[in-house]
């Protein structure tokens, strides 16, 4: 007998009801000594409560418990001490829908997960994992969909890892000293939002998936701050990066066309702040770049990219740079007192600079080595030479009074 596609959605909304009212609660450890042993016993959509103390144990969430809920009661530590337990993942989540509320996993070794996911749909809320000698999270191949909220991970080699996942949220959690790869996500749809990230190496990587990652607080960290690549139309903003080691970028685009980076604050970043490669269409707005130890913001063999209303200053060394750049613009920015050059053309053809405020800075104001380049109604002056030229350049309406080689002196009220 066929049935109608009505009568399967009736079927299908009659089991959903069966299945709520029959869940149940199931209290650890006064129904069973052990987490364990209360999953064990749970079916799907059941609730097990757990009351606060050390449980030394680790837990698998088998196919077949779908819908499950695990929730903690006071401070709950899973620990896999290895006094105590043989070394495995602390928690392993194969069924779906799955949800952890309240739970401290402690000390995960030996190549082994804090929390190892092969099902679909996991939410961790207030989840902590610490002391960890391998991914503090890690979704496997097949899993998709990973919602983290309010979530903390500290201590540990790896942070959160996931590829071909679908959707990846990681809102309001705390990193601290993560050694590798804090956030790790490819080919997913990643977000990442009101996160502080504390003496972690690159904090998030978006690699081949839409990404937005805004509100976020990055200090003291290695690698790049916020890297997306391979990306199409990523959204960077918001987000304020401080005080990188020694060779750290703020924030890194490769190849990630249409992409808009907006209203960052980047201060003390040892290297680049702001590095843009091999994108076009990409618009870097609204930024505030202070004291960086590589250039403030670079284009490098981009293409029709907007650089407007940014603000580099003090010590950066080249405050805007574009690299074998073509057909991008320049516009109404205030760079001030860099160690170099504050707006360079370097190479590239048909890049405009209008209307910006170049004051101050230790080498040329605008300098341009590219071809059919334009500077219009910017405002250059008190840096070493305002305005520096050795390719091909159309000067019109501006206010400098030093003009270098190719440009002749002009001063504007």
């Amino acid at each position: 007998m066929r049935l109608s596609p009505l009568r399967v959605l009736s079927l299908s909304s009659l089991a959903l009801v069966a299945a709520t009212a029959s869940a149940k609660e199931i209290e650890v450890p006064d129904d069973h000594p052990t987490i364990q042993l209360a999953i064990d016993a749970a079916g799907p959509g059941d609730t097990i409560e757990v009351d606060g103390g050390t449980y030394f144990e680790t837990v698998v969430i088998p196919s077949g418990k779908d819908g499950l809920r695990i929730e903690g009661k006071g401070k709950v530590i899973l620990d896999v001490h290895p006094s105590q337990t043989p070394a495995k993942d602390a928690v392993v989540v194969v069924a779906h829908d799955v949800t952890i509320e309240n739970l401290v996993v402690r000390h995960a070794r030996g190549g082994w997960d804090g929390v190892r996911v092969l099902g679909d749909r996991l939410r961790l809320e207030k989840v902590v994992v610490e002391d960890v000698q391998d991914w503090a999270v890690q979704l496997l191949p097949g899993a998709v969909d990973l919602e983290m909220k309010d979530c903390r991970i500290t201590d540990a080699r790896y942070g959160v890892y996931a590829s071909s996942a679908g959707k990846v949220r990681i809102d309001d959690c705390t990193f601290q000293h993560v050694e590798h790869r804090t956030i790790d996500v490819r080919s997913s749809d990643l977000r990442v939002d009101d996160c502080k990230f504390q003496a972690c190496e690159d904090p998030i990587r978006a690699v081949d998936g839409p990404a937005k990652i805004t509100d976020n607080e990055i200090v003291g960290f290695t690698g790049s701050g916020i890297e997306v690549a391979t990306s199409t139309a990523a959204f960077v903003g918001k987000n304020e990066v401080r005080s990188g080691a020694p060779g750290s970028r703020g924030i890194d685009l490769s190849y990630a066309s249409g992409a808009k980076v907006d209203d960052n604050e980047l201060v003390d970043v040892a290297g680049d702040a702001i590095l843009v490669r091999g994108s076009s269409a990409v618009k870097v707005d609204d930024n505030e770049v202070v004291r960086a130890g590589g250039r403030g913001i670079v284009l490098e063999s981009s293409s029709e990219c907007t650089v407007t209303d940014n603000s580099v200053k003090n010590g950066v060394m080249d405050g805007v740079l574009l690299l074998g750049a073509y057909d991008c613009l320049v516009a109404d920015n205030s760079i001030k007192a860099c160690l170099r050059d504050g707006i360079r053309f370097l190479g590239g053809a048909g890049n405009q600079a209008i209307d910006n405020q170049v004051r101050k800075n230790g080498g040329e104001g605008l300098c341009n080595t590219g071809s059919g380049a334009v500077w219009r109604e910017n405002s250059a002056k008190g840096n070493r030479i305002d305005l520096a030229n050795s390719g091909s350049v159309t000067v019109k309406s501006n206010s400098y009074k030093s003009g270098g080689p190719n440009v002749k002196p002009q001063v504007e009220d």
